[in-house]
């Protein structure tokens, strides 16, 4: 897919609306940036060509990532390329891993010449429950307090991720302390109906928590003295107030933000409107004045519903291209084509997993061999479907 175009120099409104965008605007943030997007984030048998960490059979990393990363560091002599002859297995760049990414910032930042810190976290699942991630699951949640001392329910953090955030940043140990046993008892319905509000993948509230953080043990650091939690609680509770975005889970019959020309393929939830567009309305970009000021139902939404669409990174760049050159068409082009996309993929998952349904229900209990590769099959294009999509259009 072709990049996104670099948004055009901006003046006054713009930097206006990028304070407000967020509580943790214009604070440092860490340069992952700089790092290009690793494609290897799944287990393959396909490649051979690793770098393998000495001492560390299980960390490999990706040929891309080393380059970008440790080729001509004092850091890289720690890696060798997989011999010839290693036994096949299959394995996943390591350094796709954000908490992995963050480790190493911090470790240059520090000018440390060992990579101590990114293997702590690396093995922090030897001693904890790996983080449940994308899908719901119970485990022991912490939390964090306000200063009267009530919990802030709305955010859950696993103890794997409670574990990296002190290795990363020490001065936050204790920030995150145990929920009572009364909430995070299996019974509790709201807690359990959640995820990890700490985990990297489909969360854009952990970008805004990590650099805070960050900002905060940078200042601390600097400044020879204990970080001051209090900016972090109220980033906290500022992106708490609001349901997390759904991100491409389609729904029907719900209330949307949207621009009335260009419903269905823009539409936004709550979370996303008010991280991405209002900031904008408050220095009246033409752009961001097309939404509609309050939700509202999508009339013409389709059969299966509609999705947020500002989610998206990709997105995101191209709604801010559109304001800073206040070129309307470009993100009603960028909308519907990826919304045609979005519909097309979806489609496609839907018939394939109506494929493997079939496929059990003629089998029966007895699966055969051939049923067997067959269902291995849909799975594998199903995947393949998501991993083309999170690559090319998240």
């Amino acid at each position: 897919m072709r990049p996104i175009e670099k948004s055009a120099k901006s003046g006054a409104s713009r930097r206006e609306a990028s304070k407000s965008e967020d509580l943790s605007a214009g604070t440092k943030k860490p340069q992952s940036e700089r790092l290009p997007t690793c494609k290897r984030v799944t287990y393959t048998t396909k490649y051979n060509d690793w770098y393998m960490l000495e001492g560390e059979p299980g960390f490999s990393i990706c040929p891309r990532c080393f380059k970008y990363a440790f080729d001509r560091t004092q850091l890289g002599t720690a890696f060798k390329l997989l011999p010839s002859n290693a036994p096949t297995r299959p394995r996943k760049c390591e350094f796709s891993n954000a908490w992995i990414r963050l480790a190493w910032i911090l470790t240059a930042n520090n000018r440390q010449n060992t990579l101590n810190m990114m293997m702590t976290v690396f093995n922090v699942e030897e001693t904890e429950e790996p983080c449940p991630g994308t899908g719901r699951g119970w485990c022991s949640w912490y939390s964090i307090r306000d200063r009267d001392g009530h919990f802030l329910r709305d955010f859950i953090v696993c103890p794997s991720d409670v574990k990296r955030v002190e290795t990363l940043f020490p001065g936050f140990r204790g920030l995150l302390v145990p929920l009572p046993s009364k909430y995070s008892d299996d019974k509790d319905e709201e807690i359990m109906g959640r995820y990890c509000s700490l985990r990297p993948e489909h969360n854009n509230r952990y970008a805004a928590y990590i650099d805070c953080l960050f900002q905060l043990h940078e200042d601390a650091v600097s400044g020879q003295r204990m970080p001051n939690t209090s900016e972090f609680v109220s980033l906290v509770r500022h992106k708490t107030r609001l349901p997390e975005c759904i991100r491409d889970d389609k729904l029907e019959g719900h209330d949307w933000y949207y621009v009335p020309s260009l419903a269905p393929a823009l539409t936004v939830c709550d979370e996303c409107y008010h991280d991405v567009v209002f900031p904008w309305l408050r220095s009246n970009s033409d752009v961001a004045v097309r939404f509609n000021r309050k939700k509202e139902l999508v009339r013409n939404e389709g059969r299966d519903g509609v999705s947020c669409q500002l989610y998206s990174r990709r997105m995101r760049d191209a709604f801010r291209y559109a304001v800073d050159t206040n070129d309307m068409r470009y993100l009603a082009r960028k909308a519907r084509d990826r919304k045609d996309v979005e519909d097309d993929f979806q489609r496609r998952c839907r018939e394939l997993q109506k494929d493997a349904e079939q496929l059990k229900g003629r089998s029966g209990y007895a699966i055969s061999s051939r049923a067997e590769q067959e269902l291995a099959q849909l799975q594998r294009e199903i995947e393949a479907i998501g991993e083309t999509w999170e690559m090319e259009y998240e």
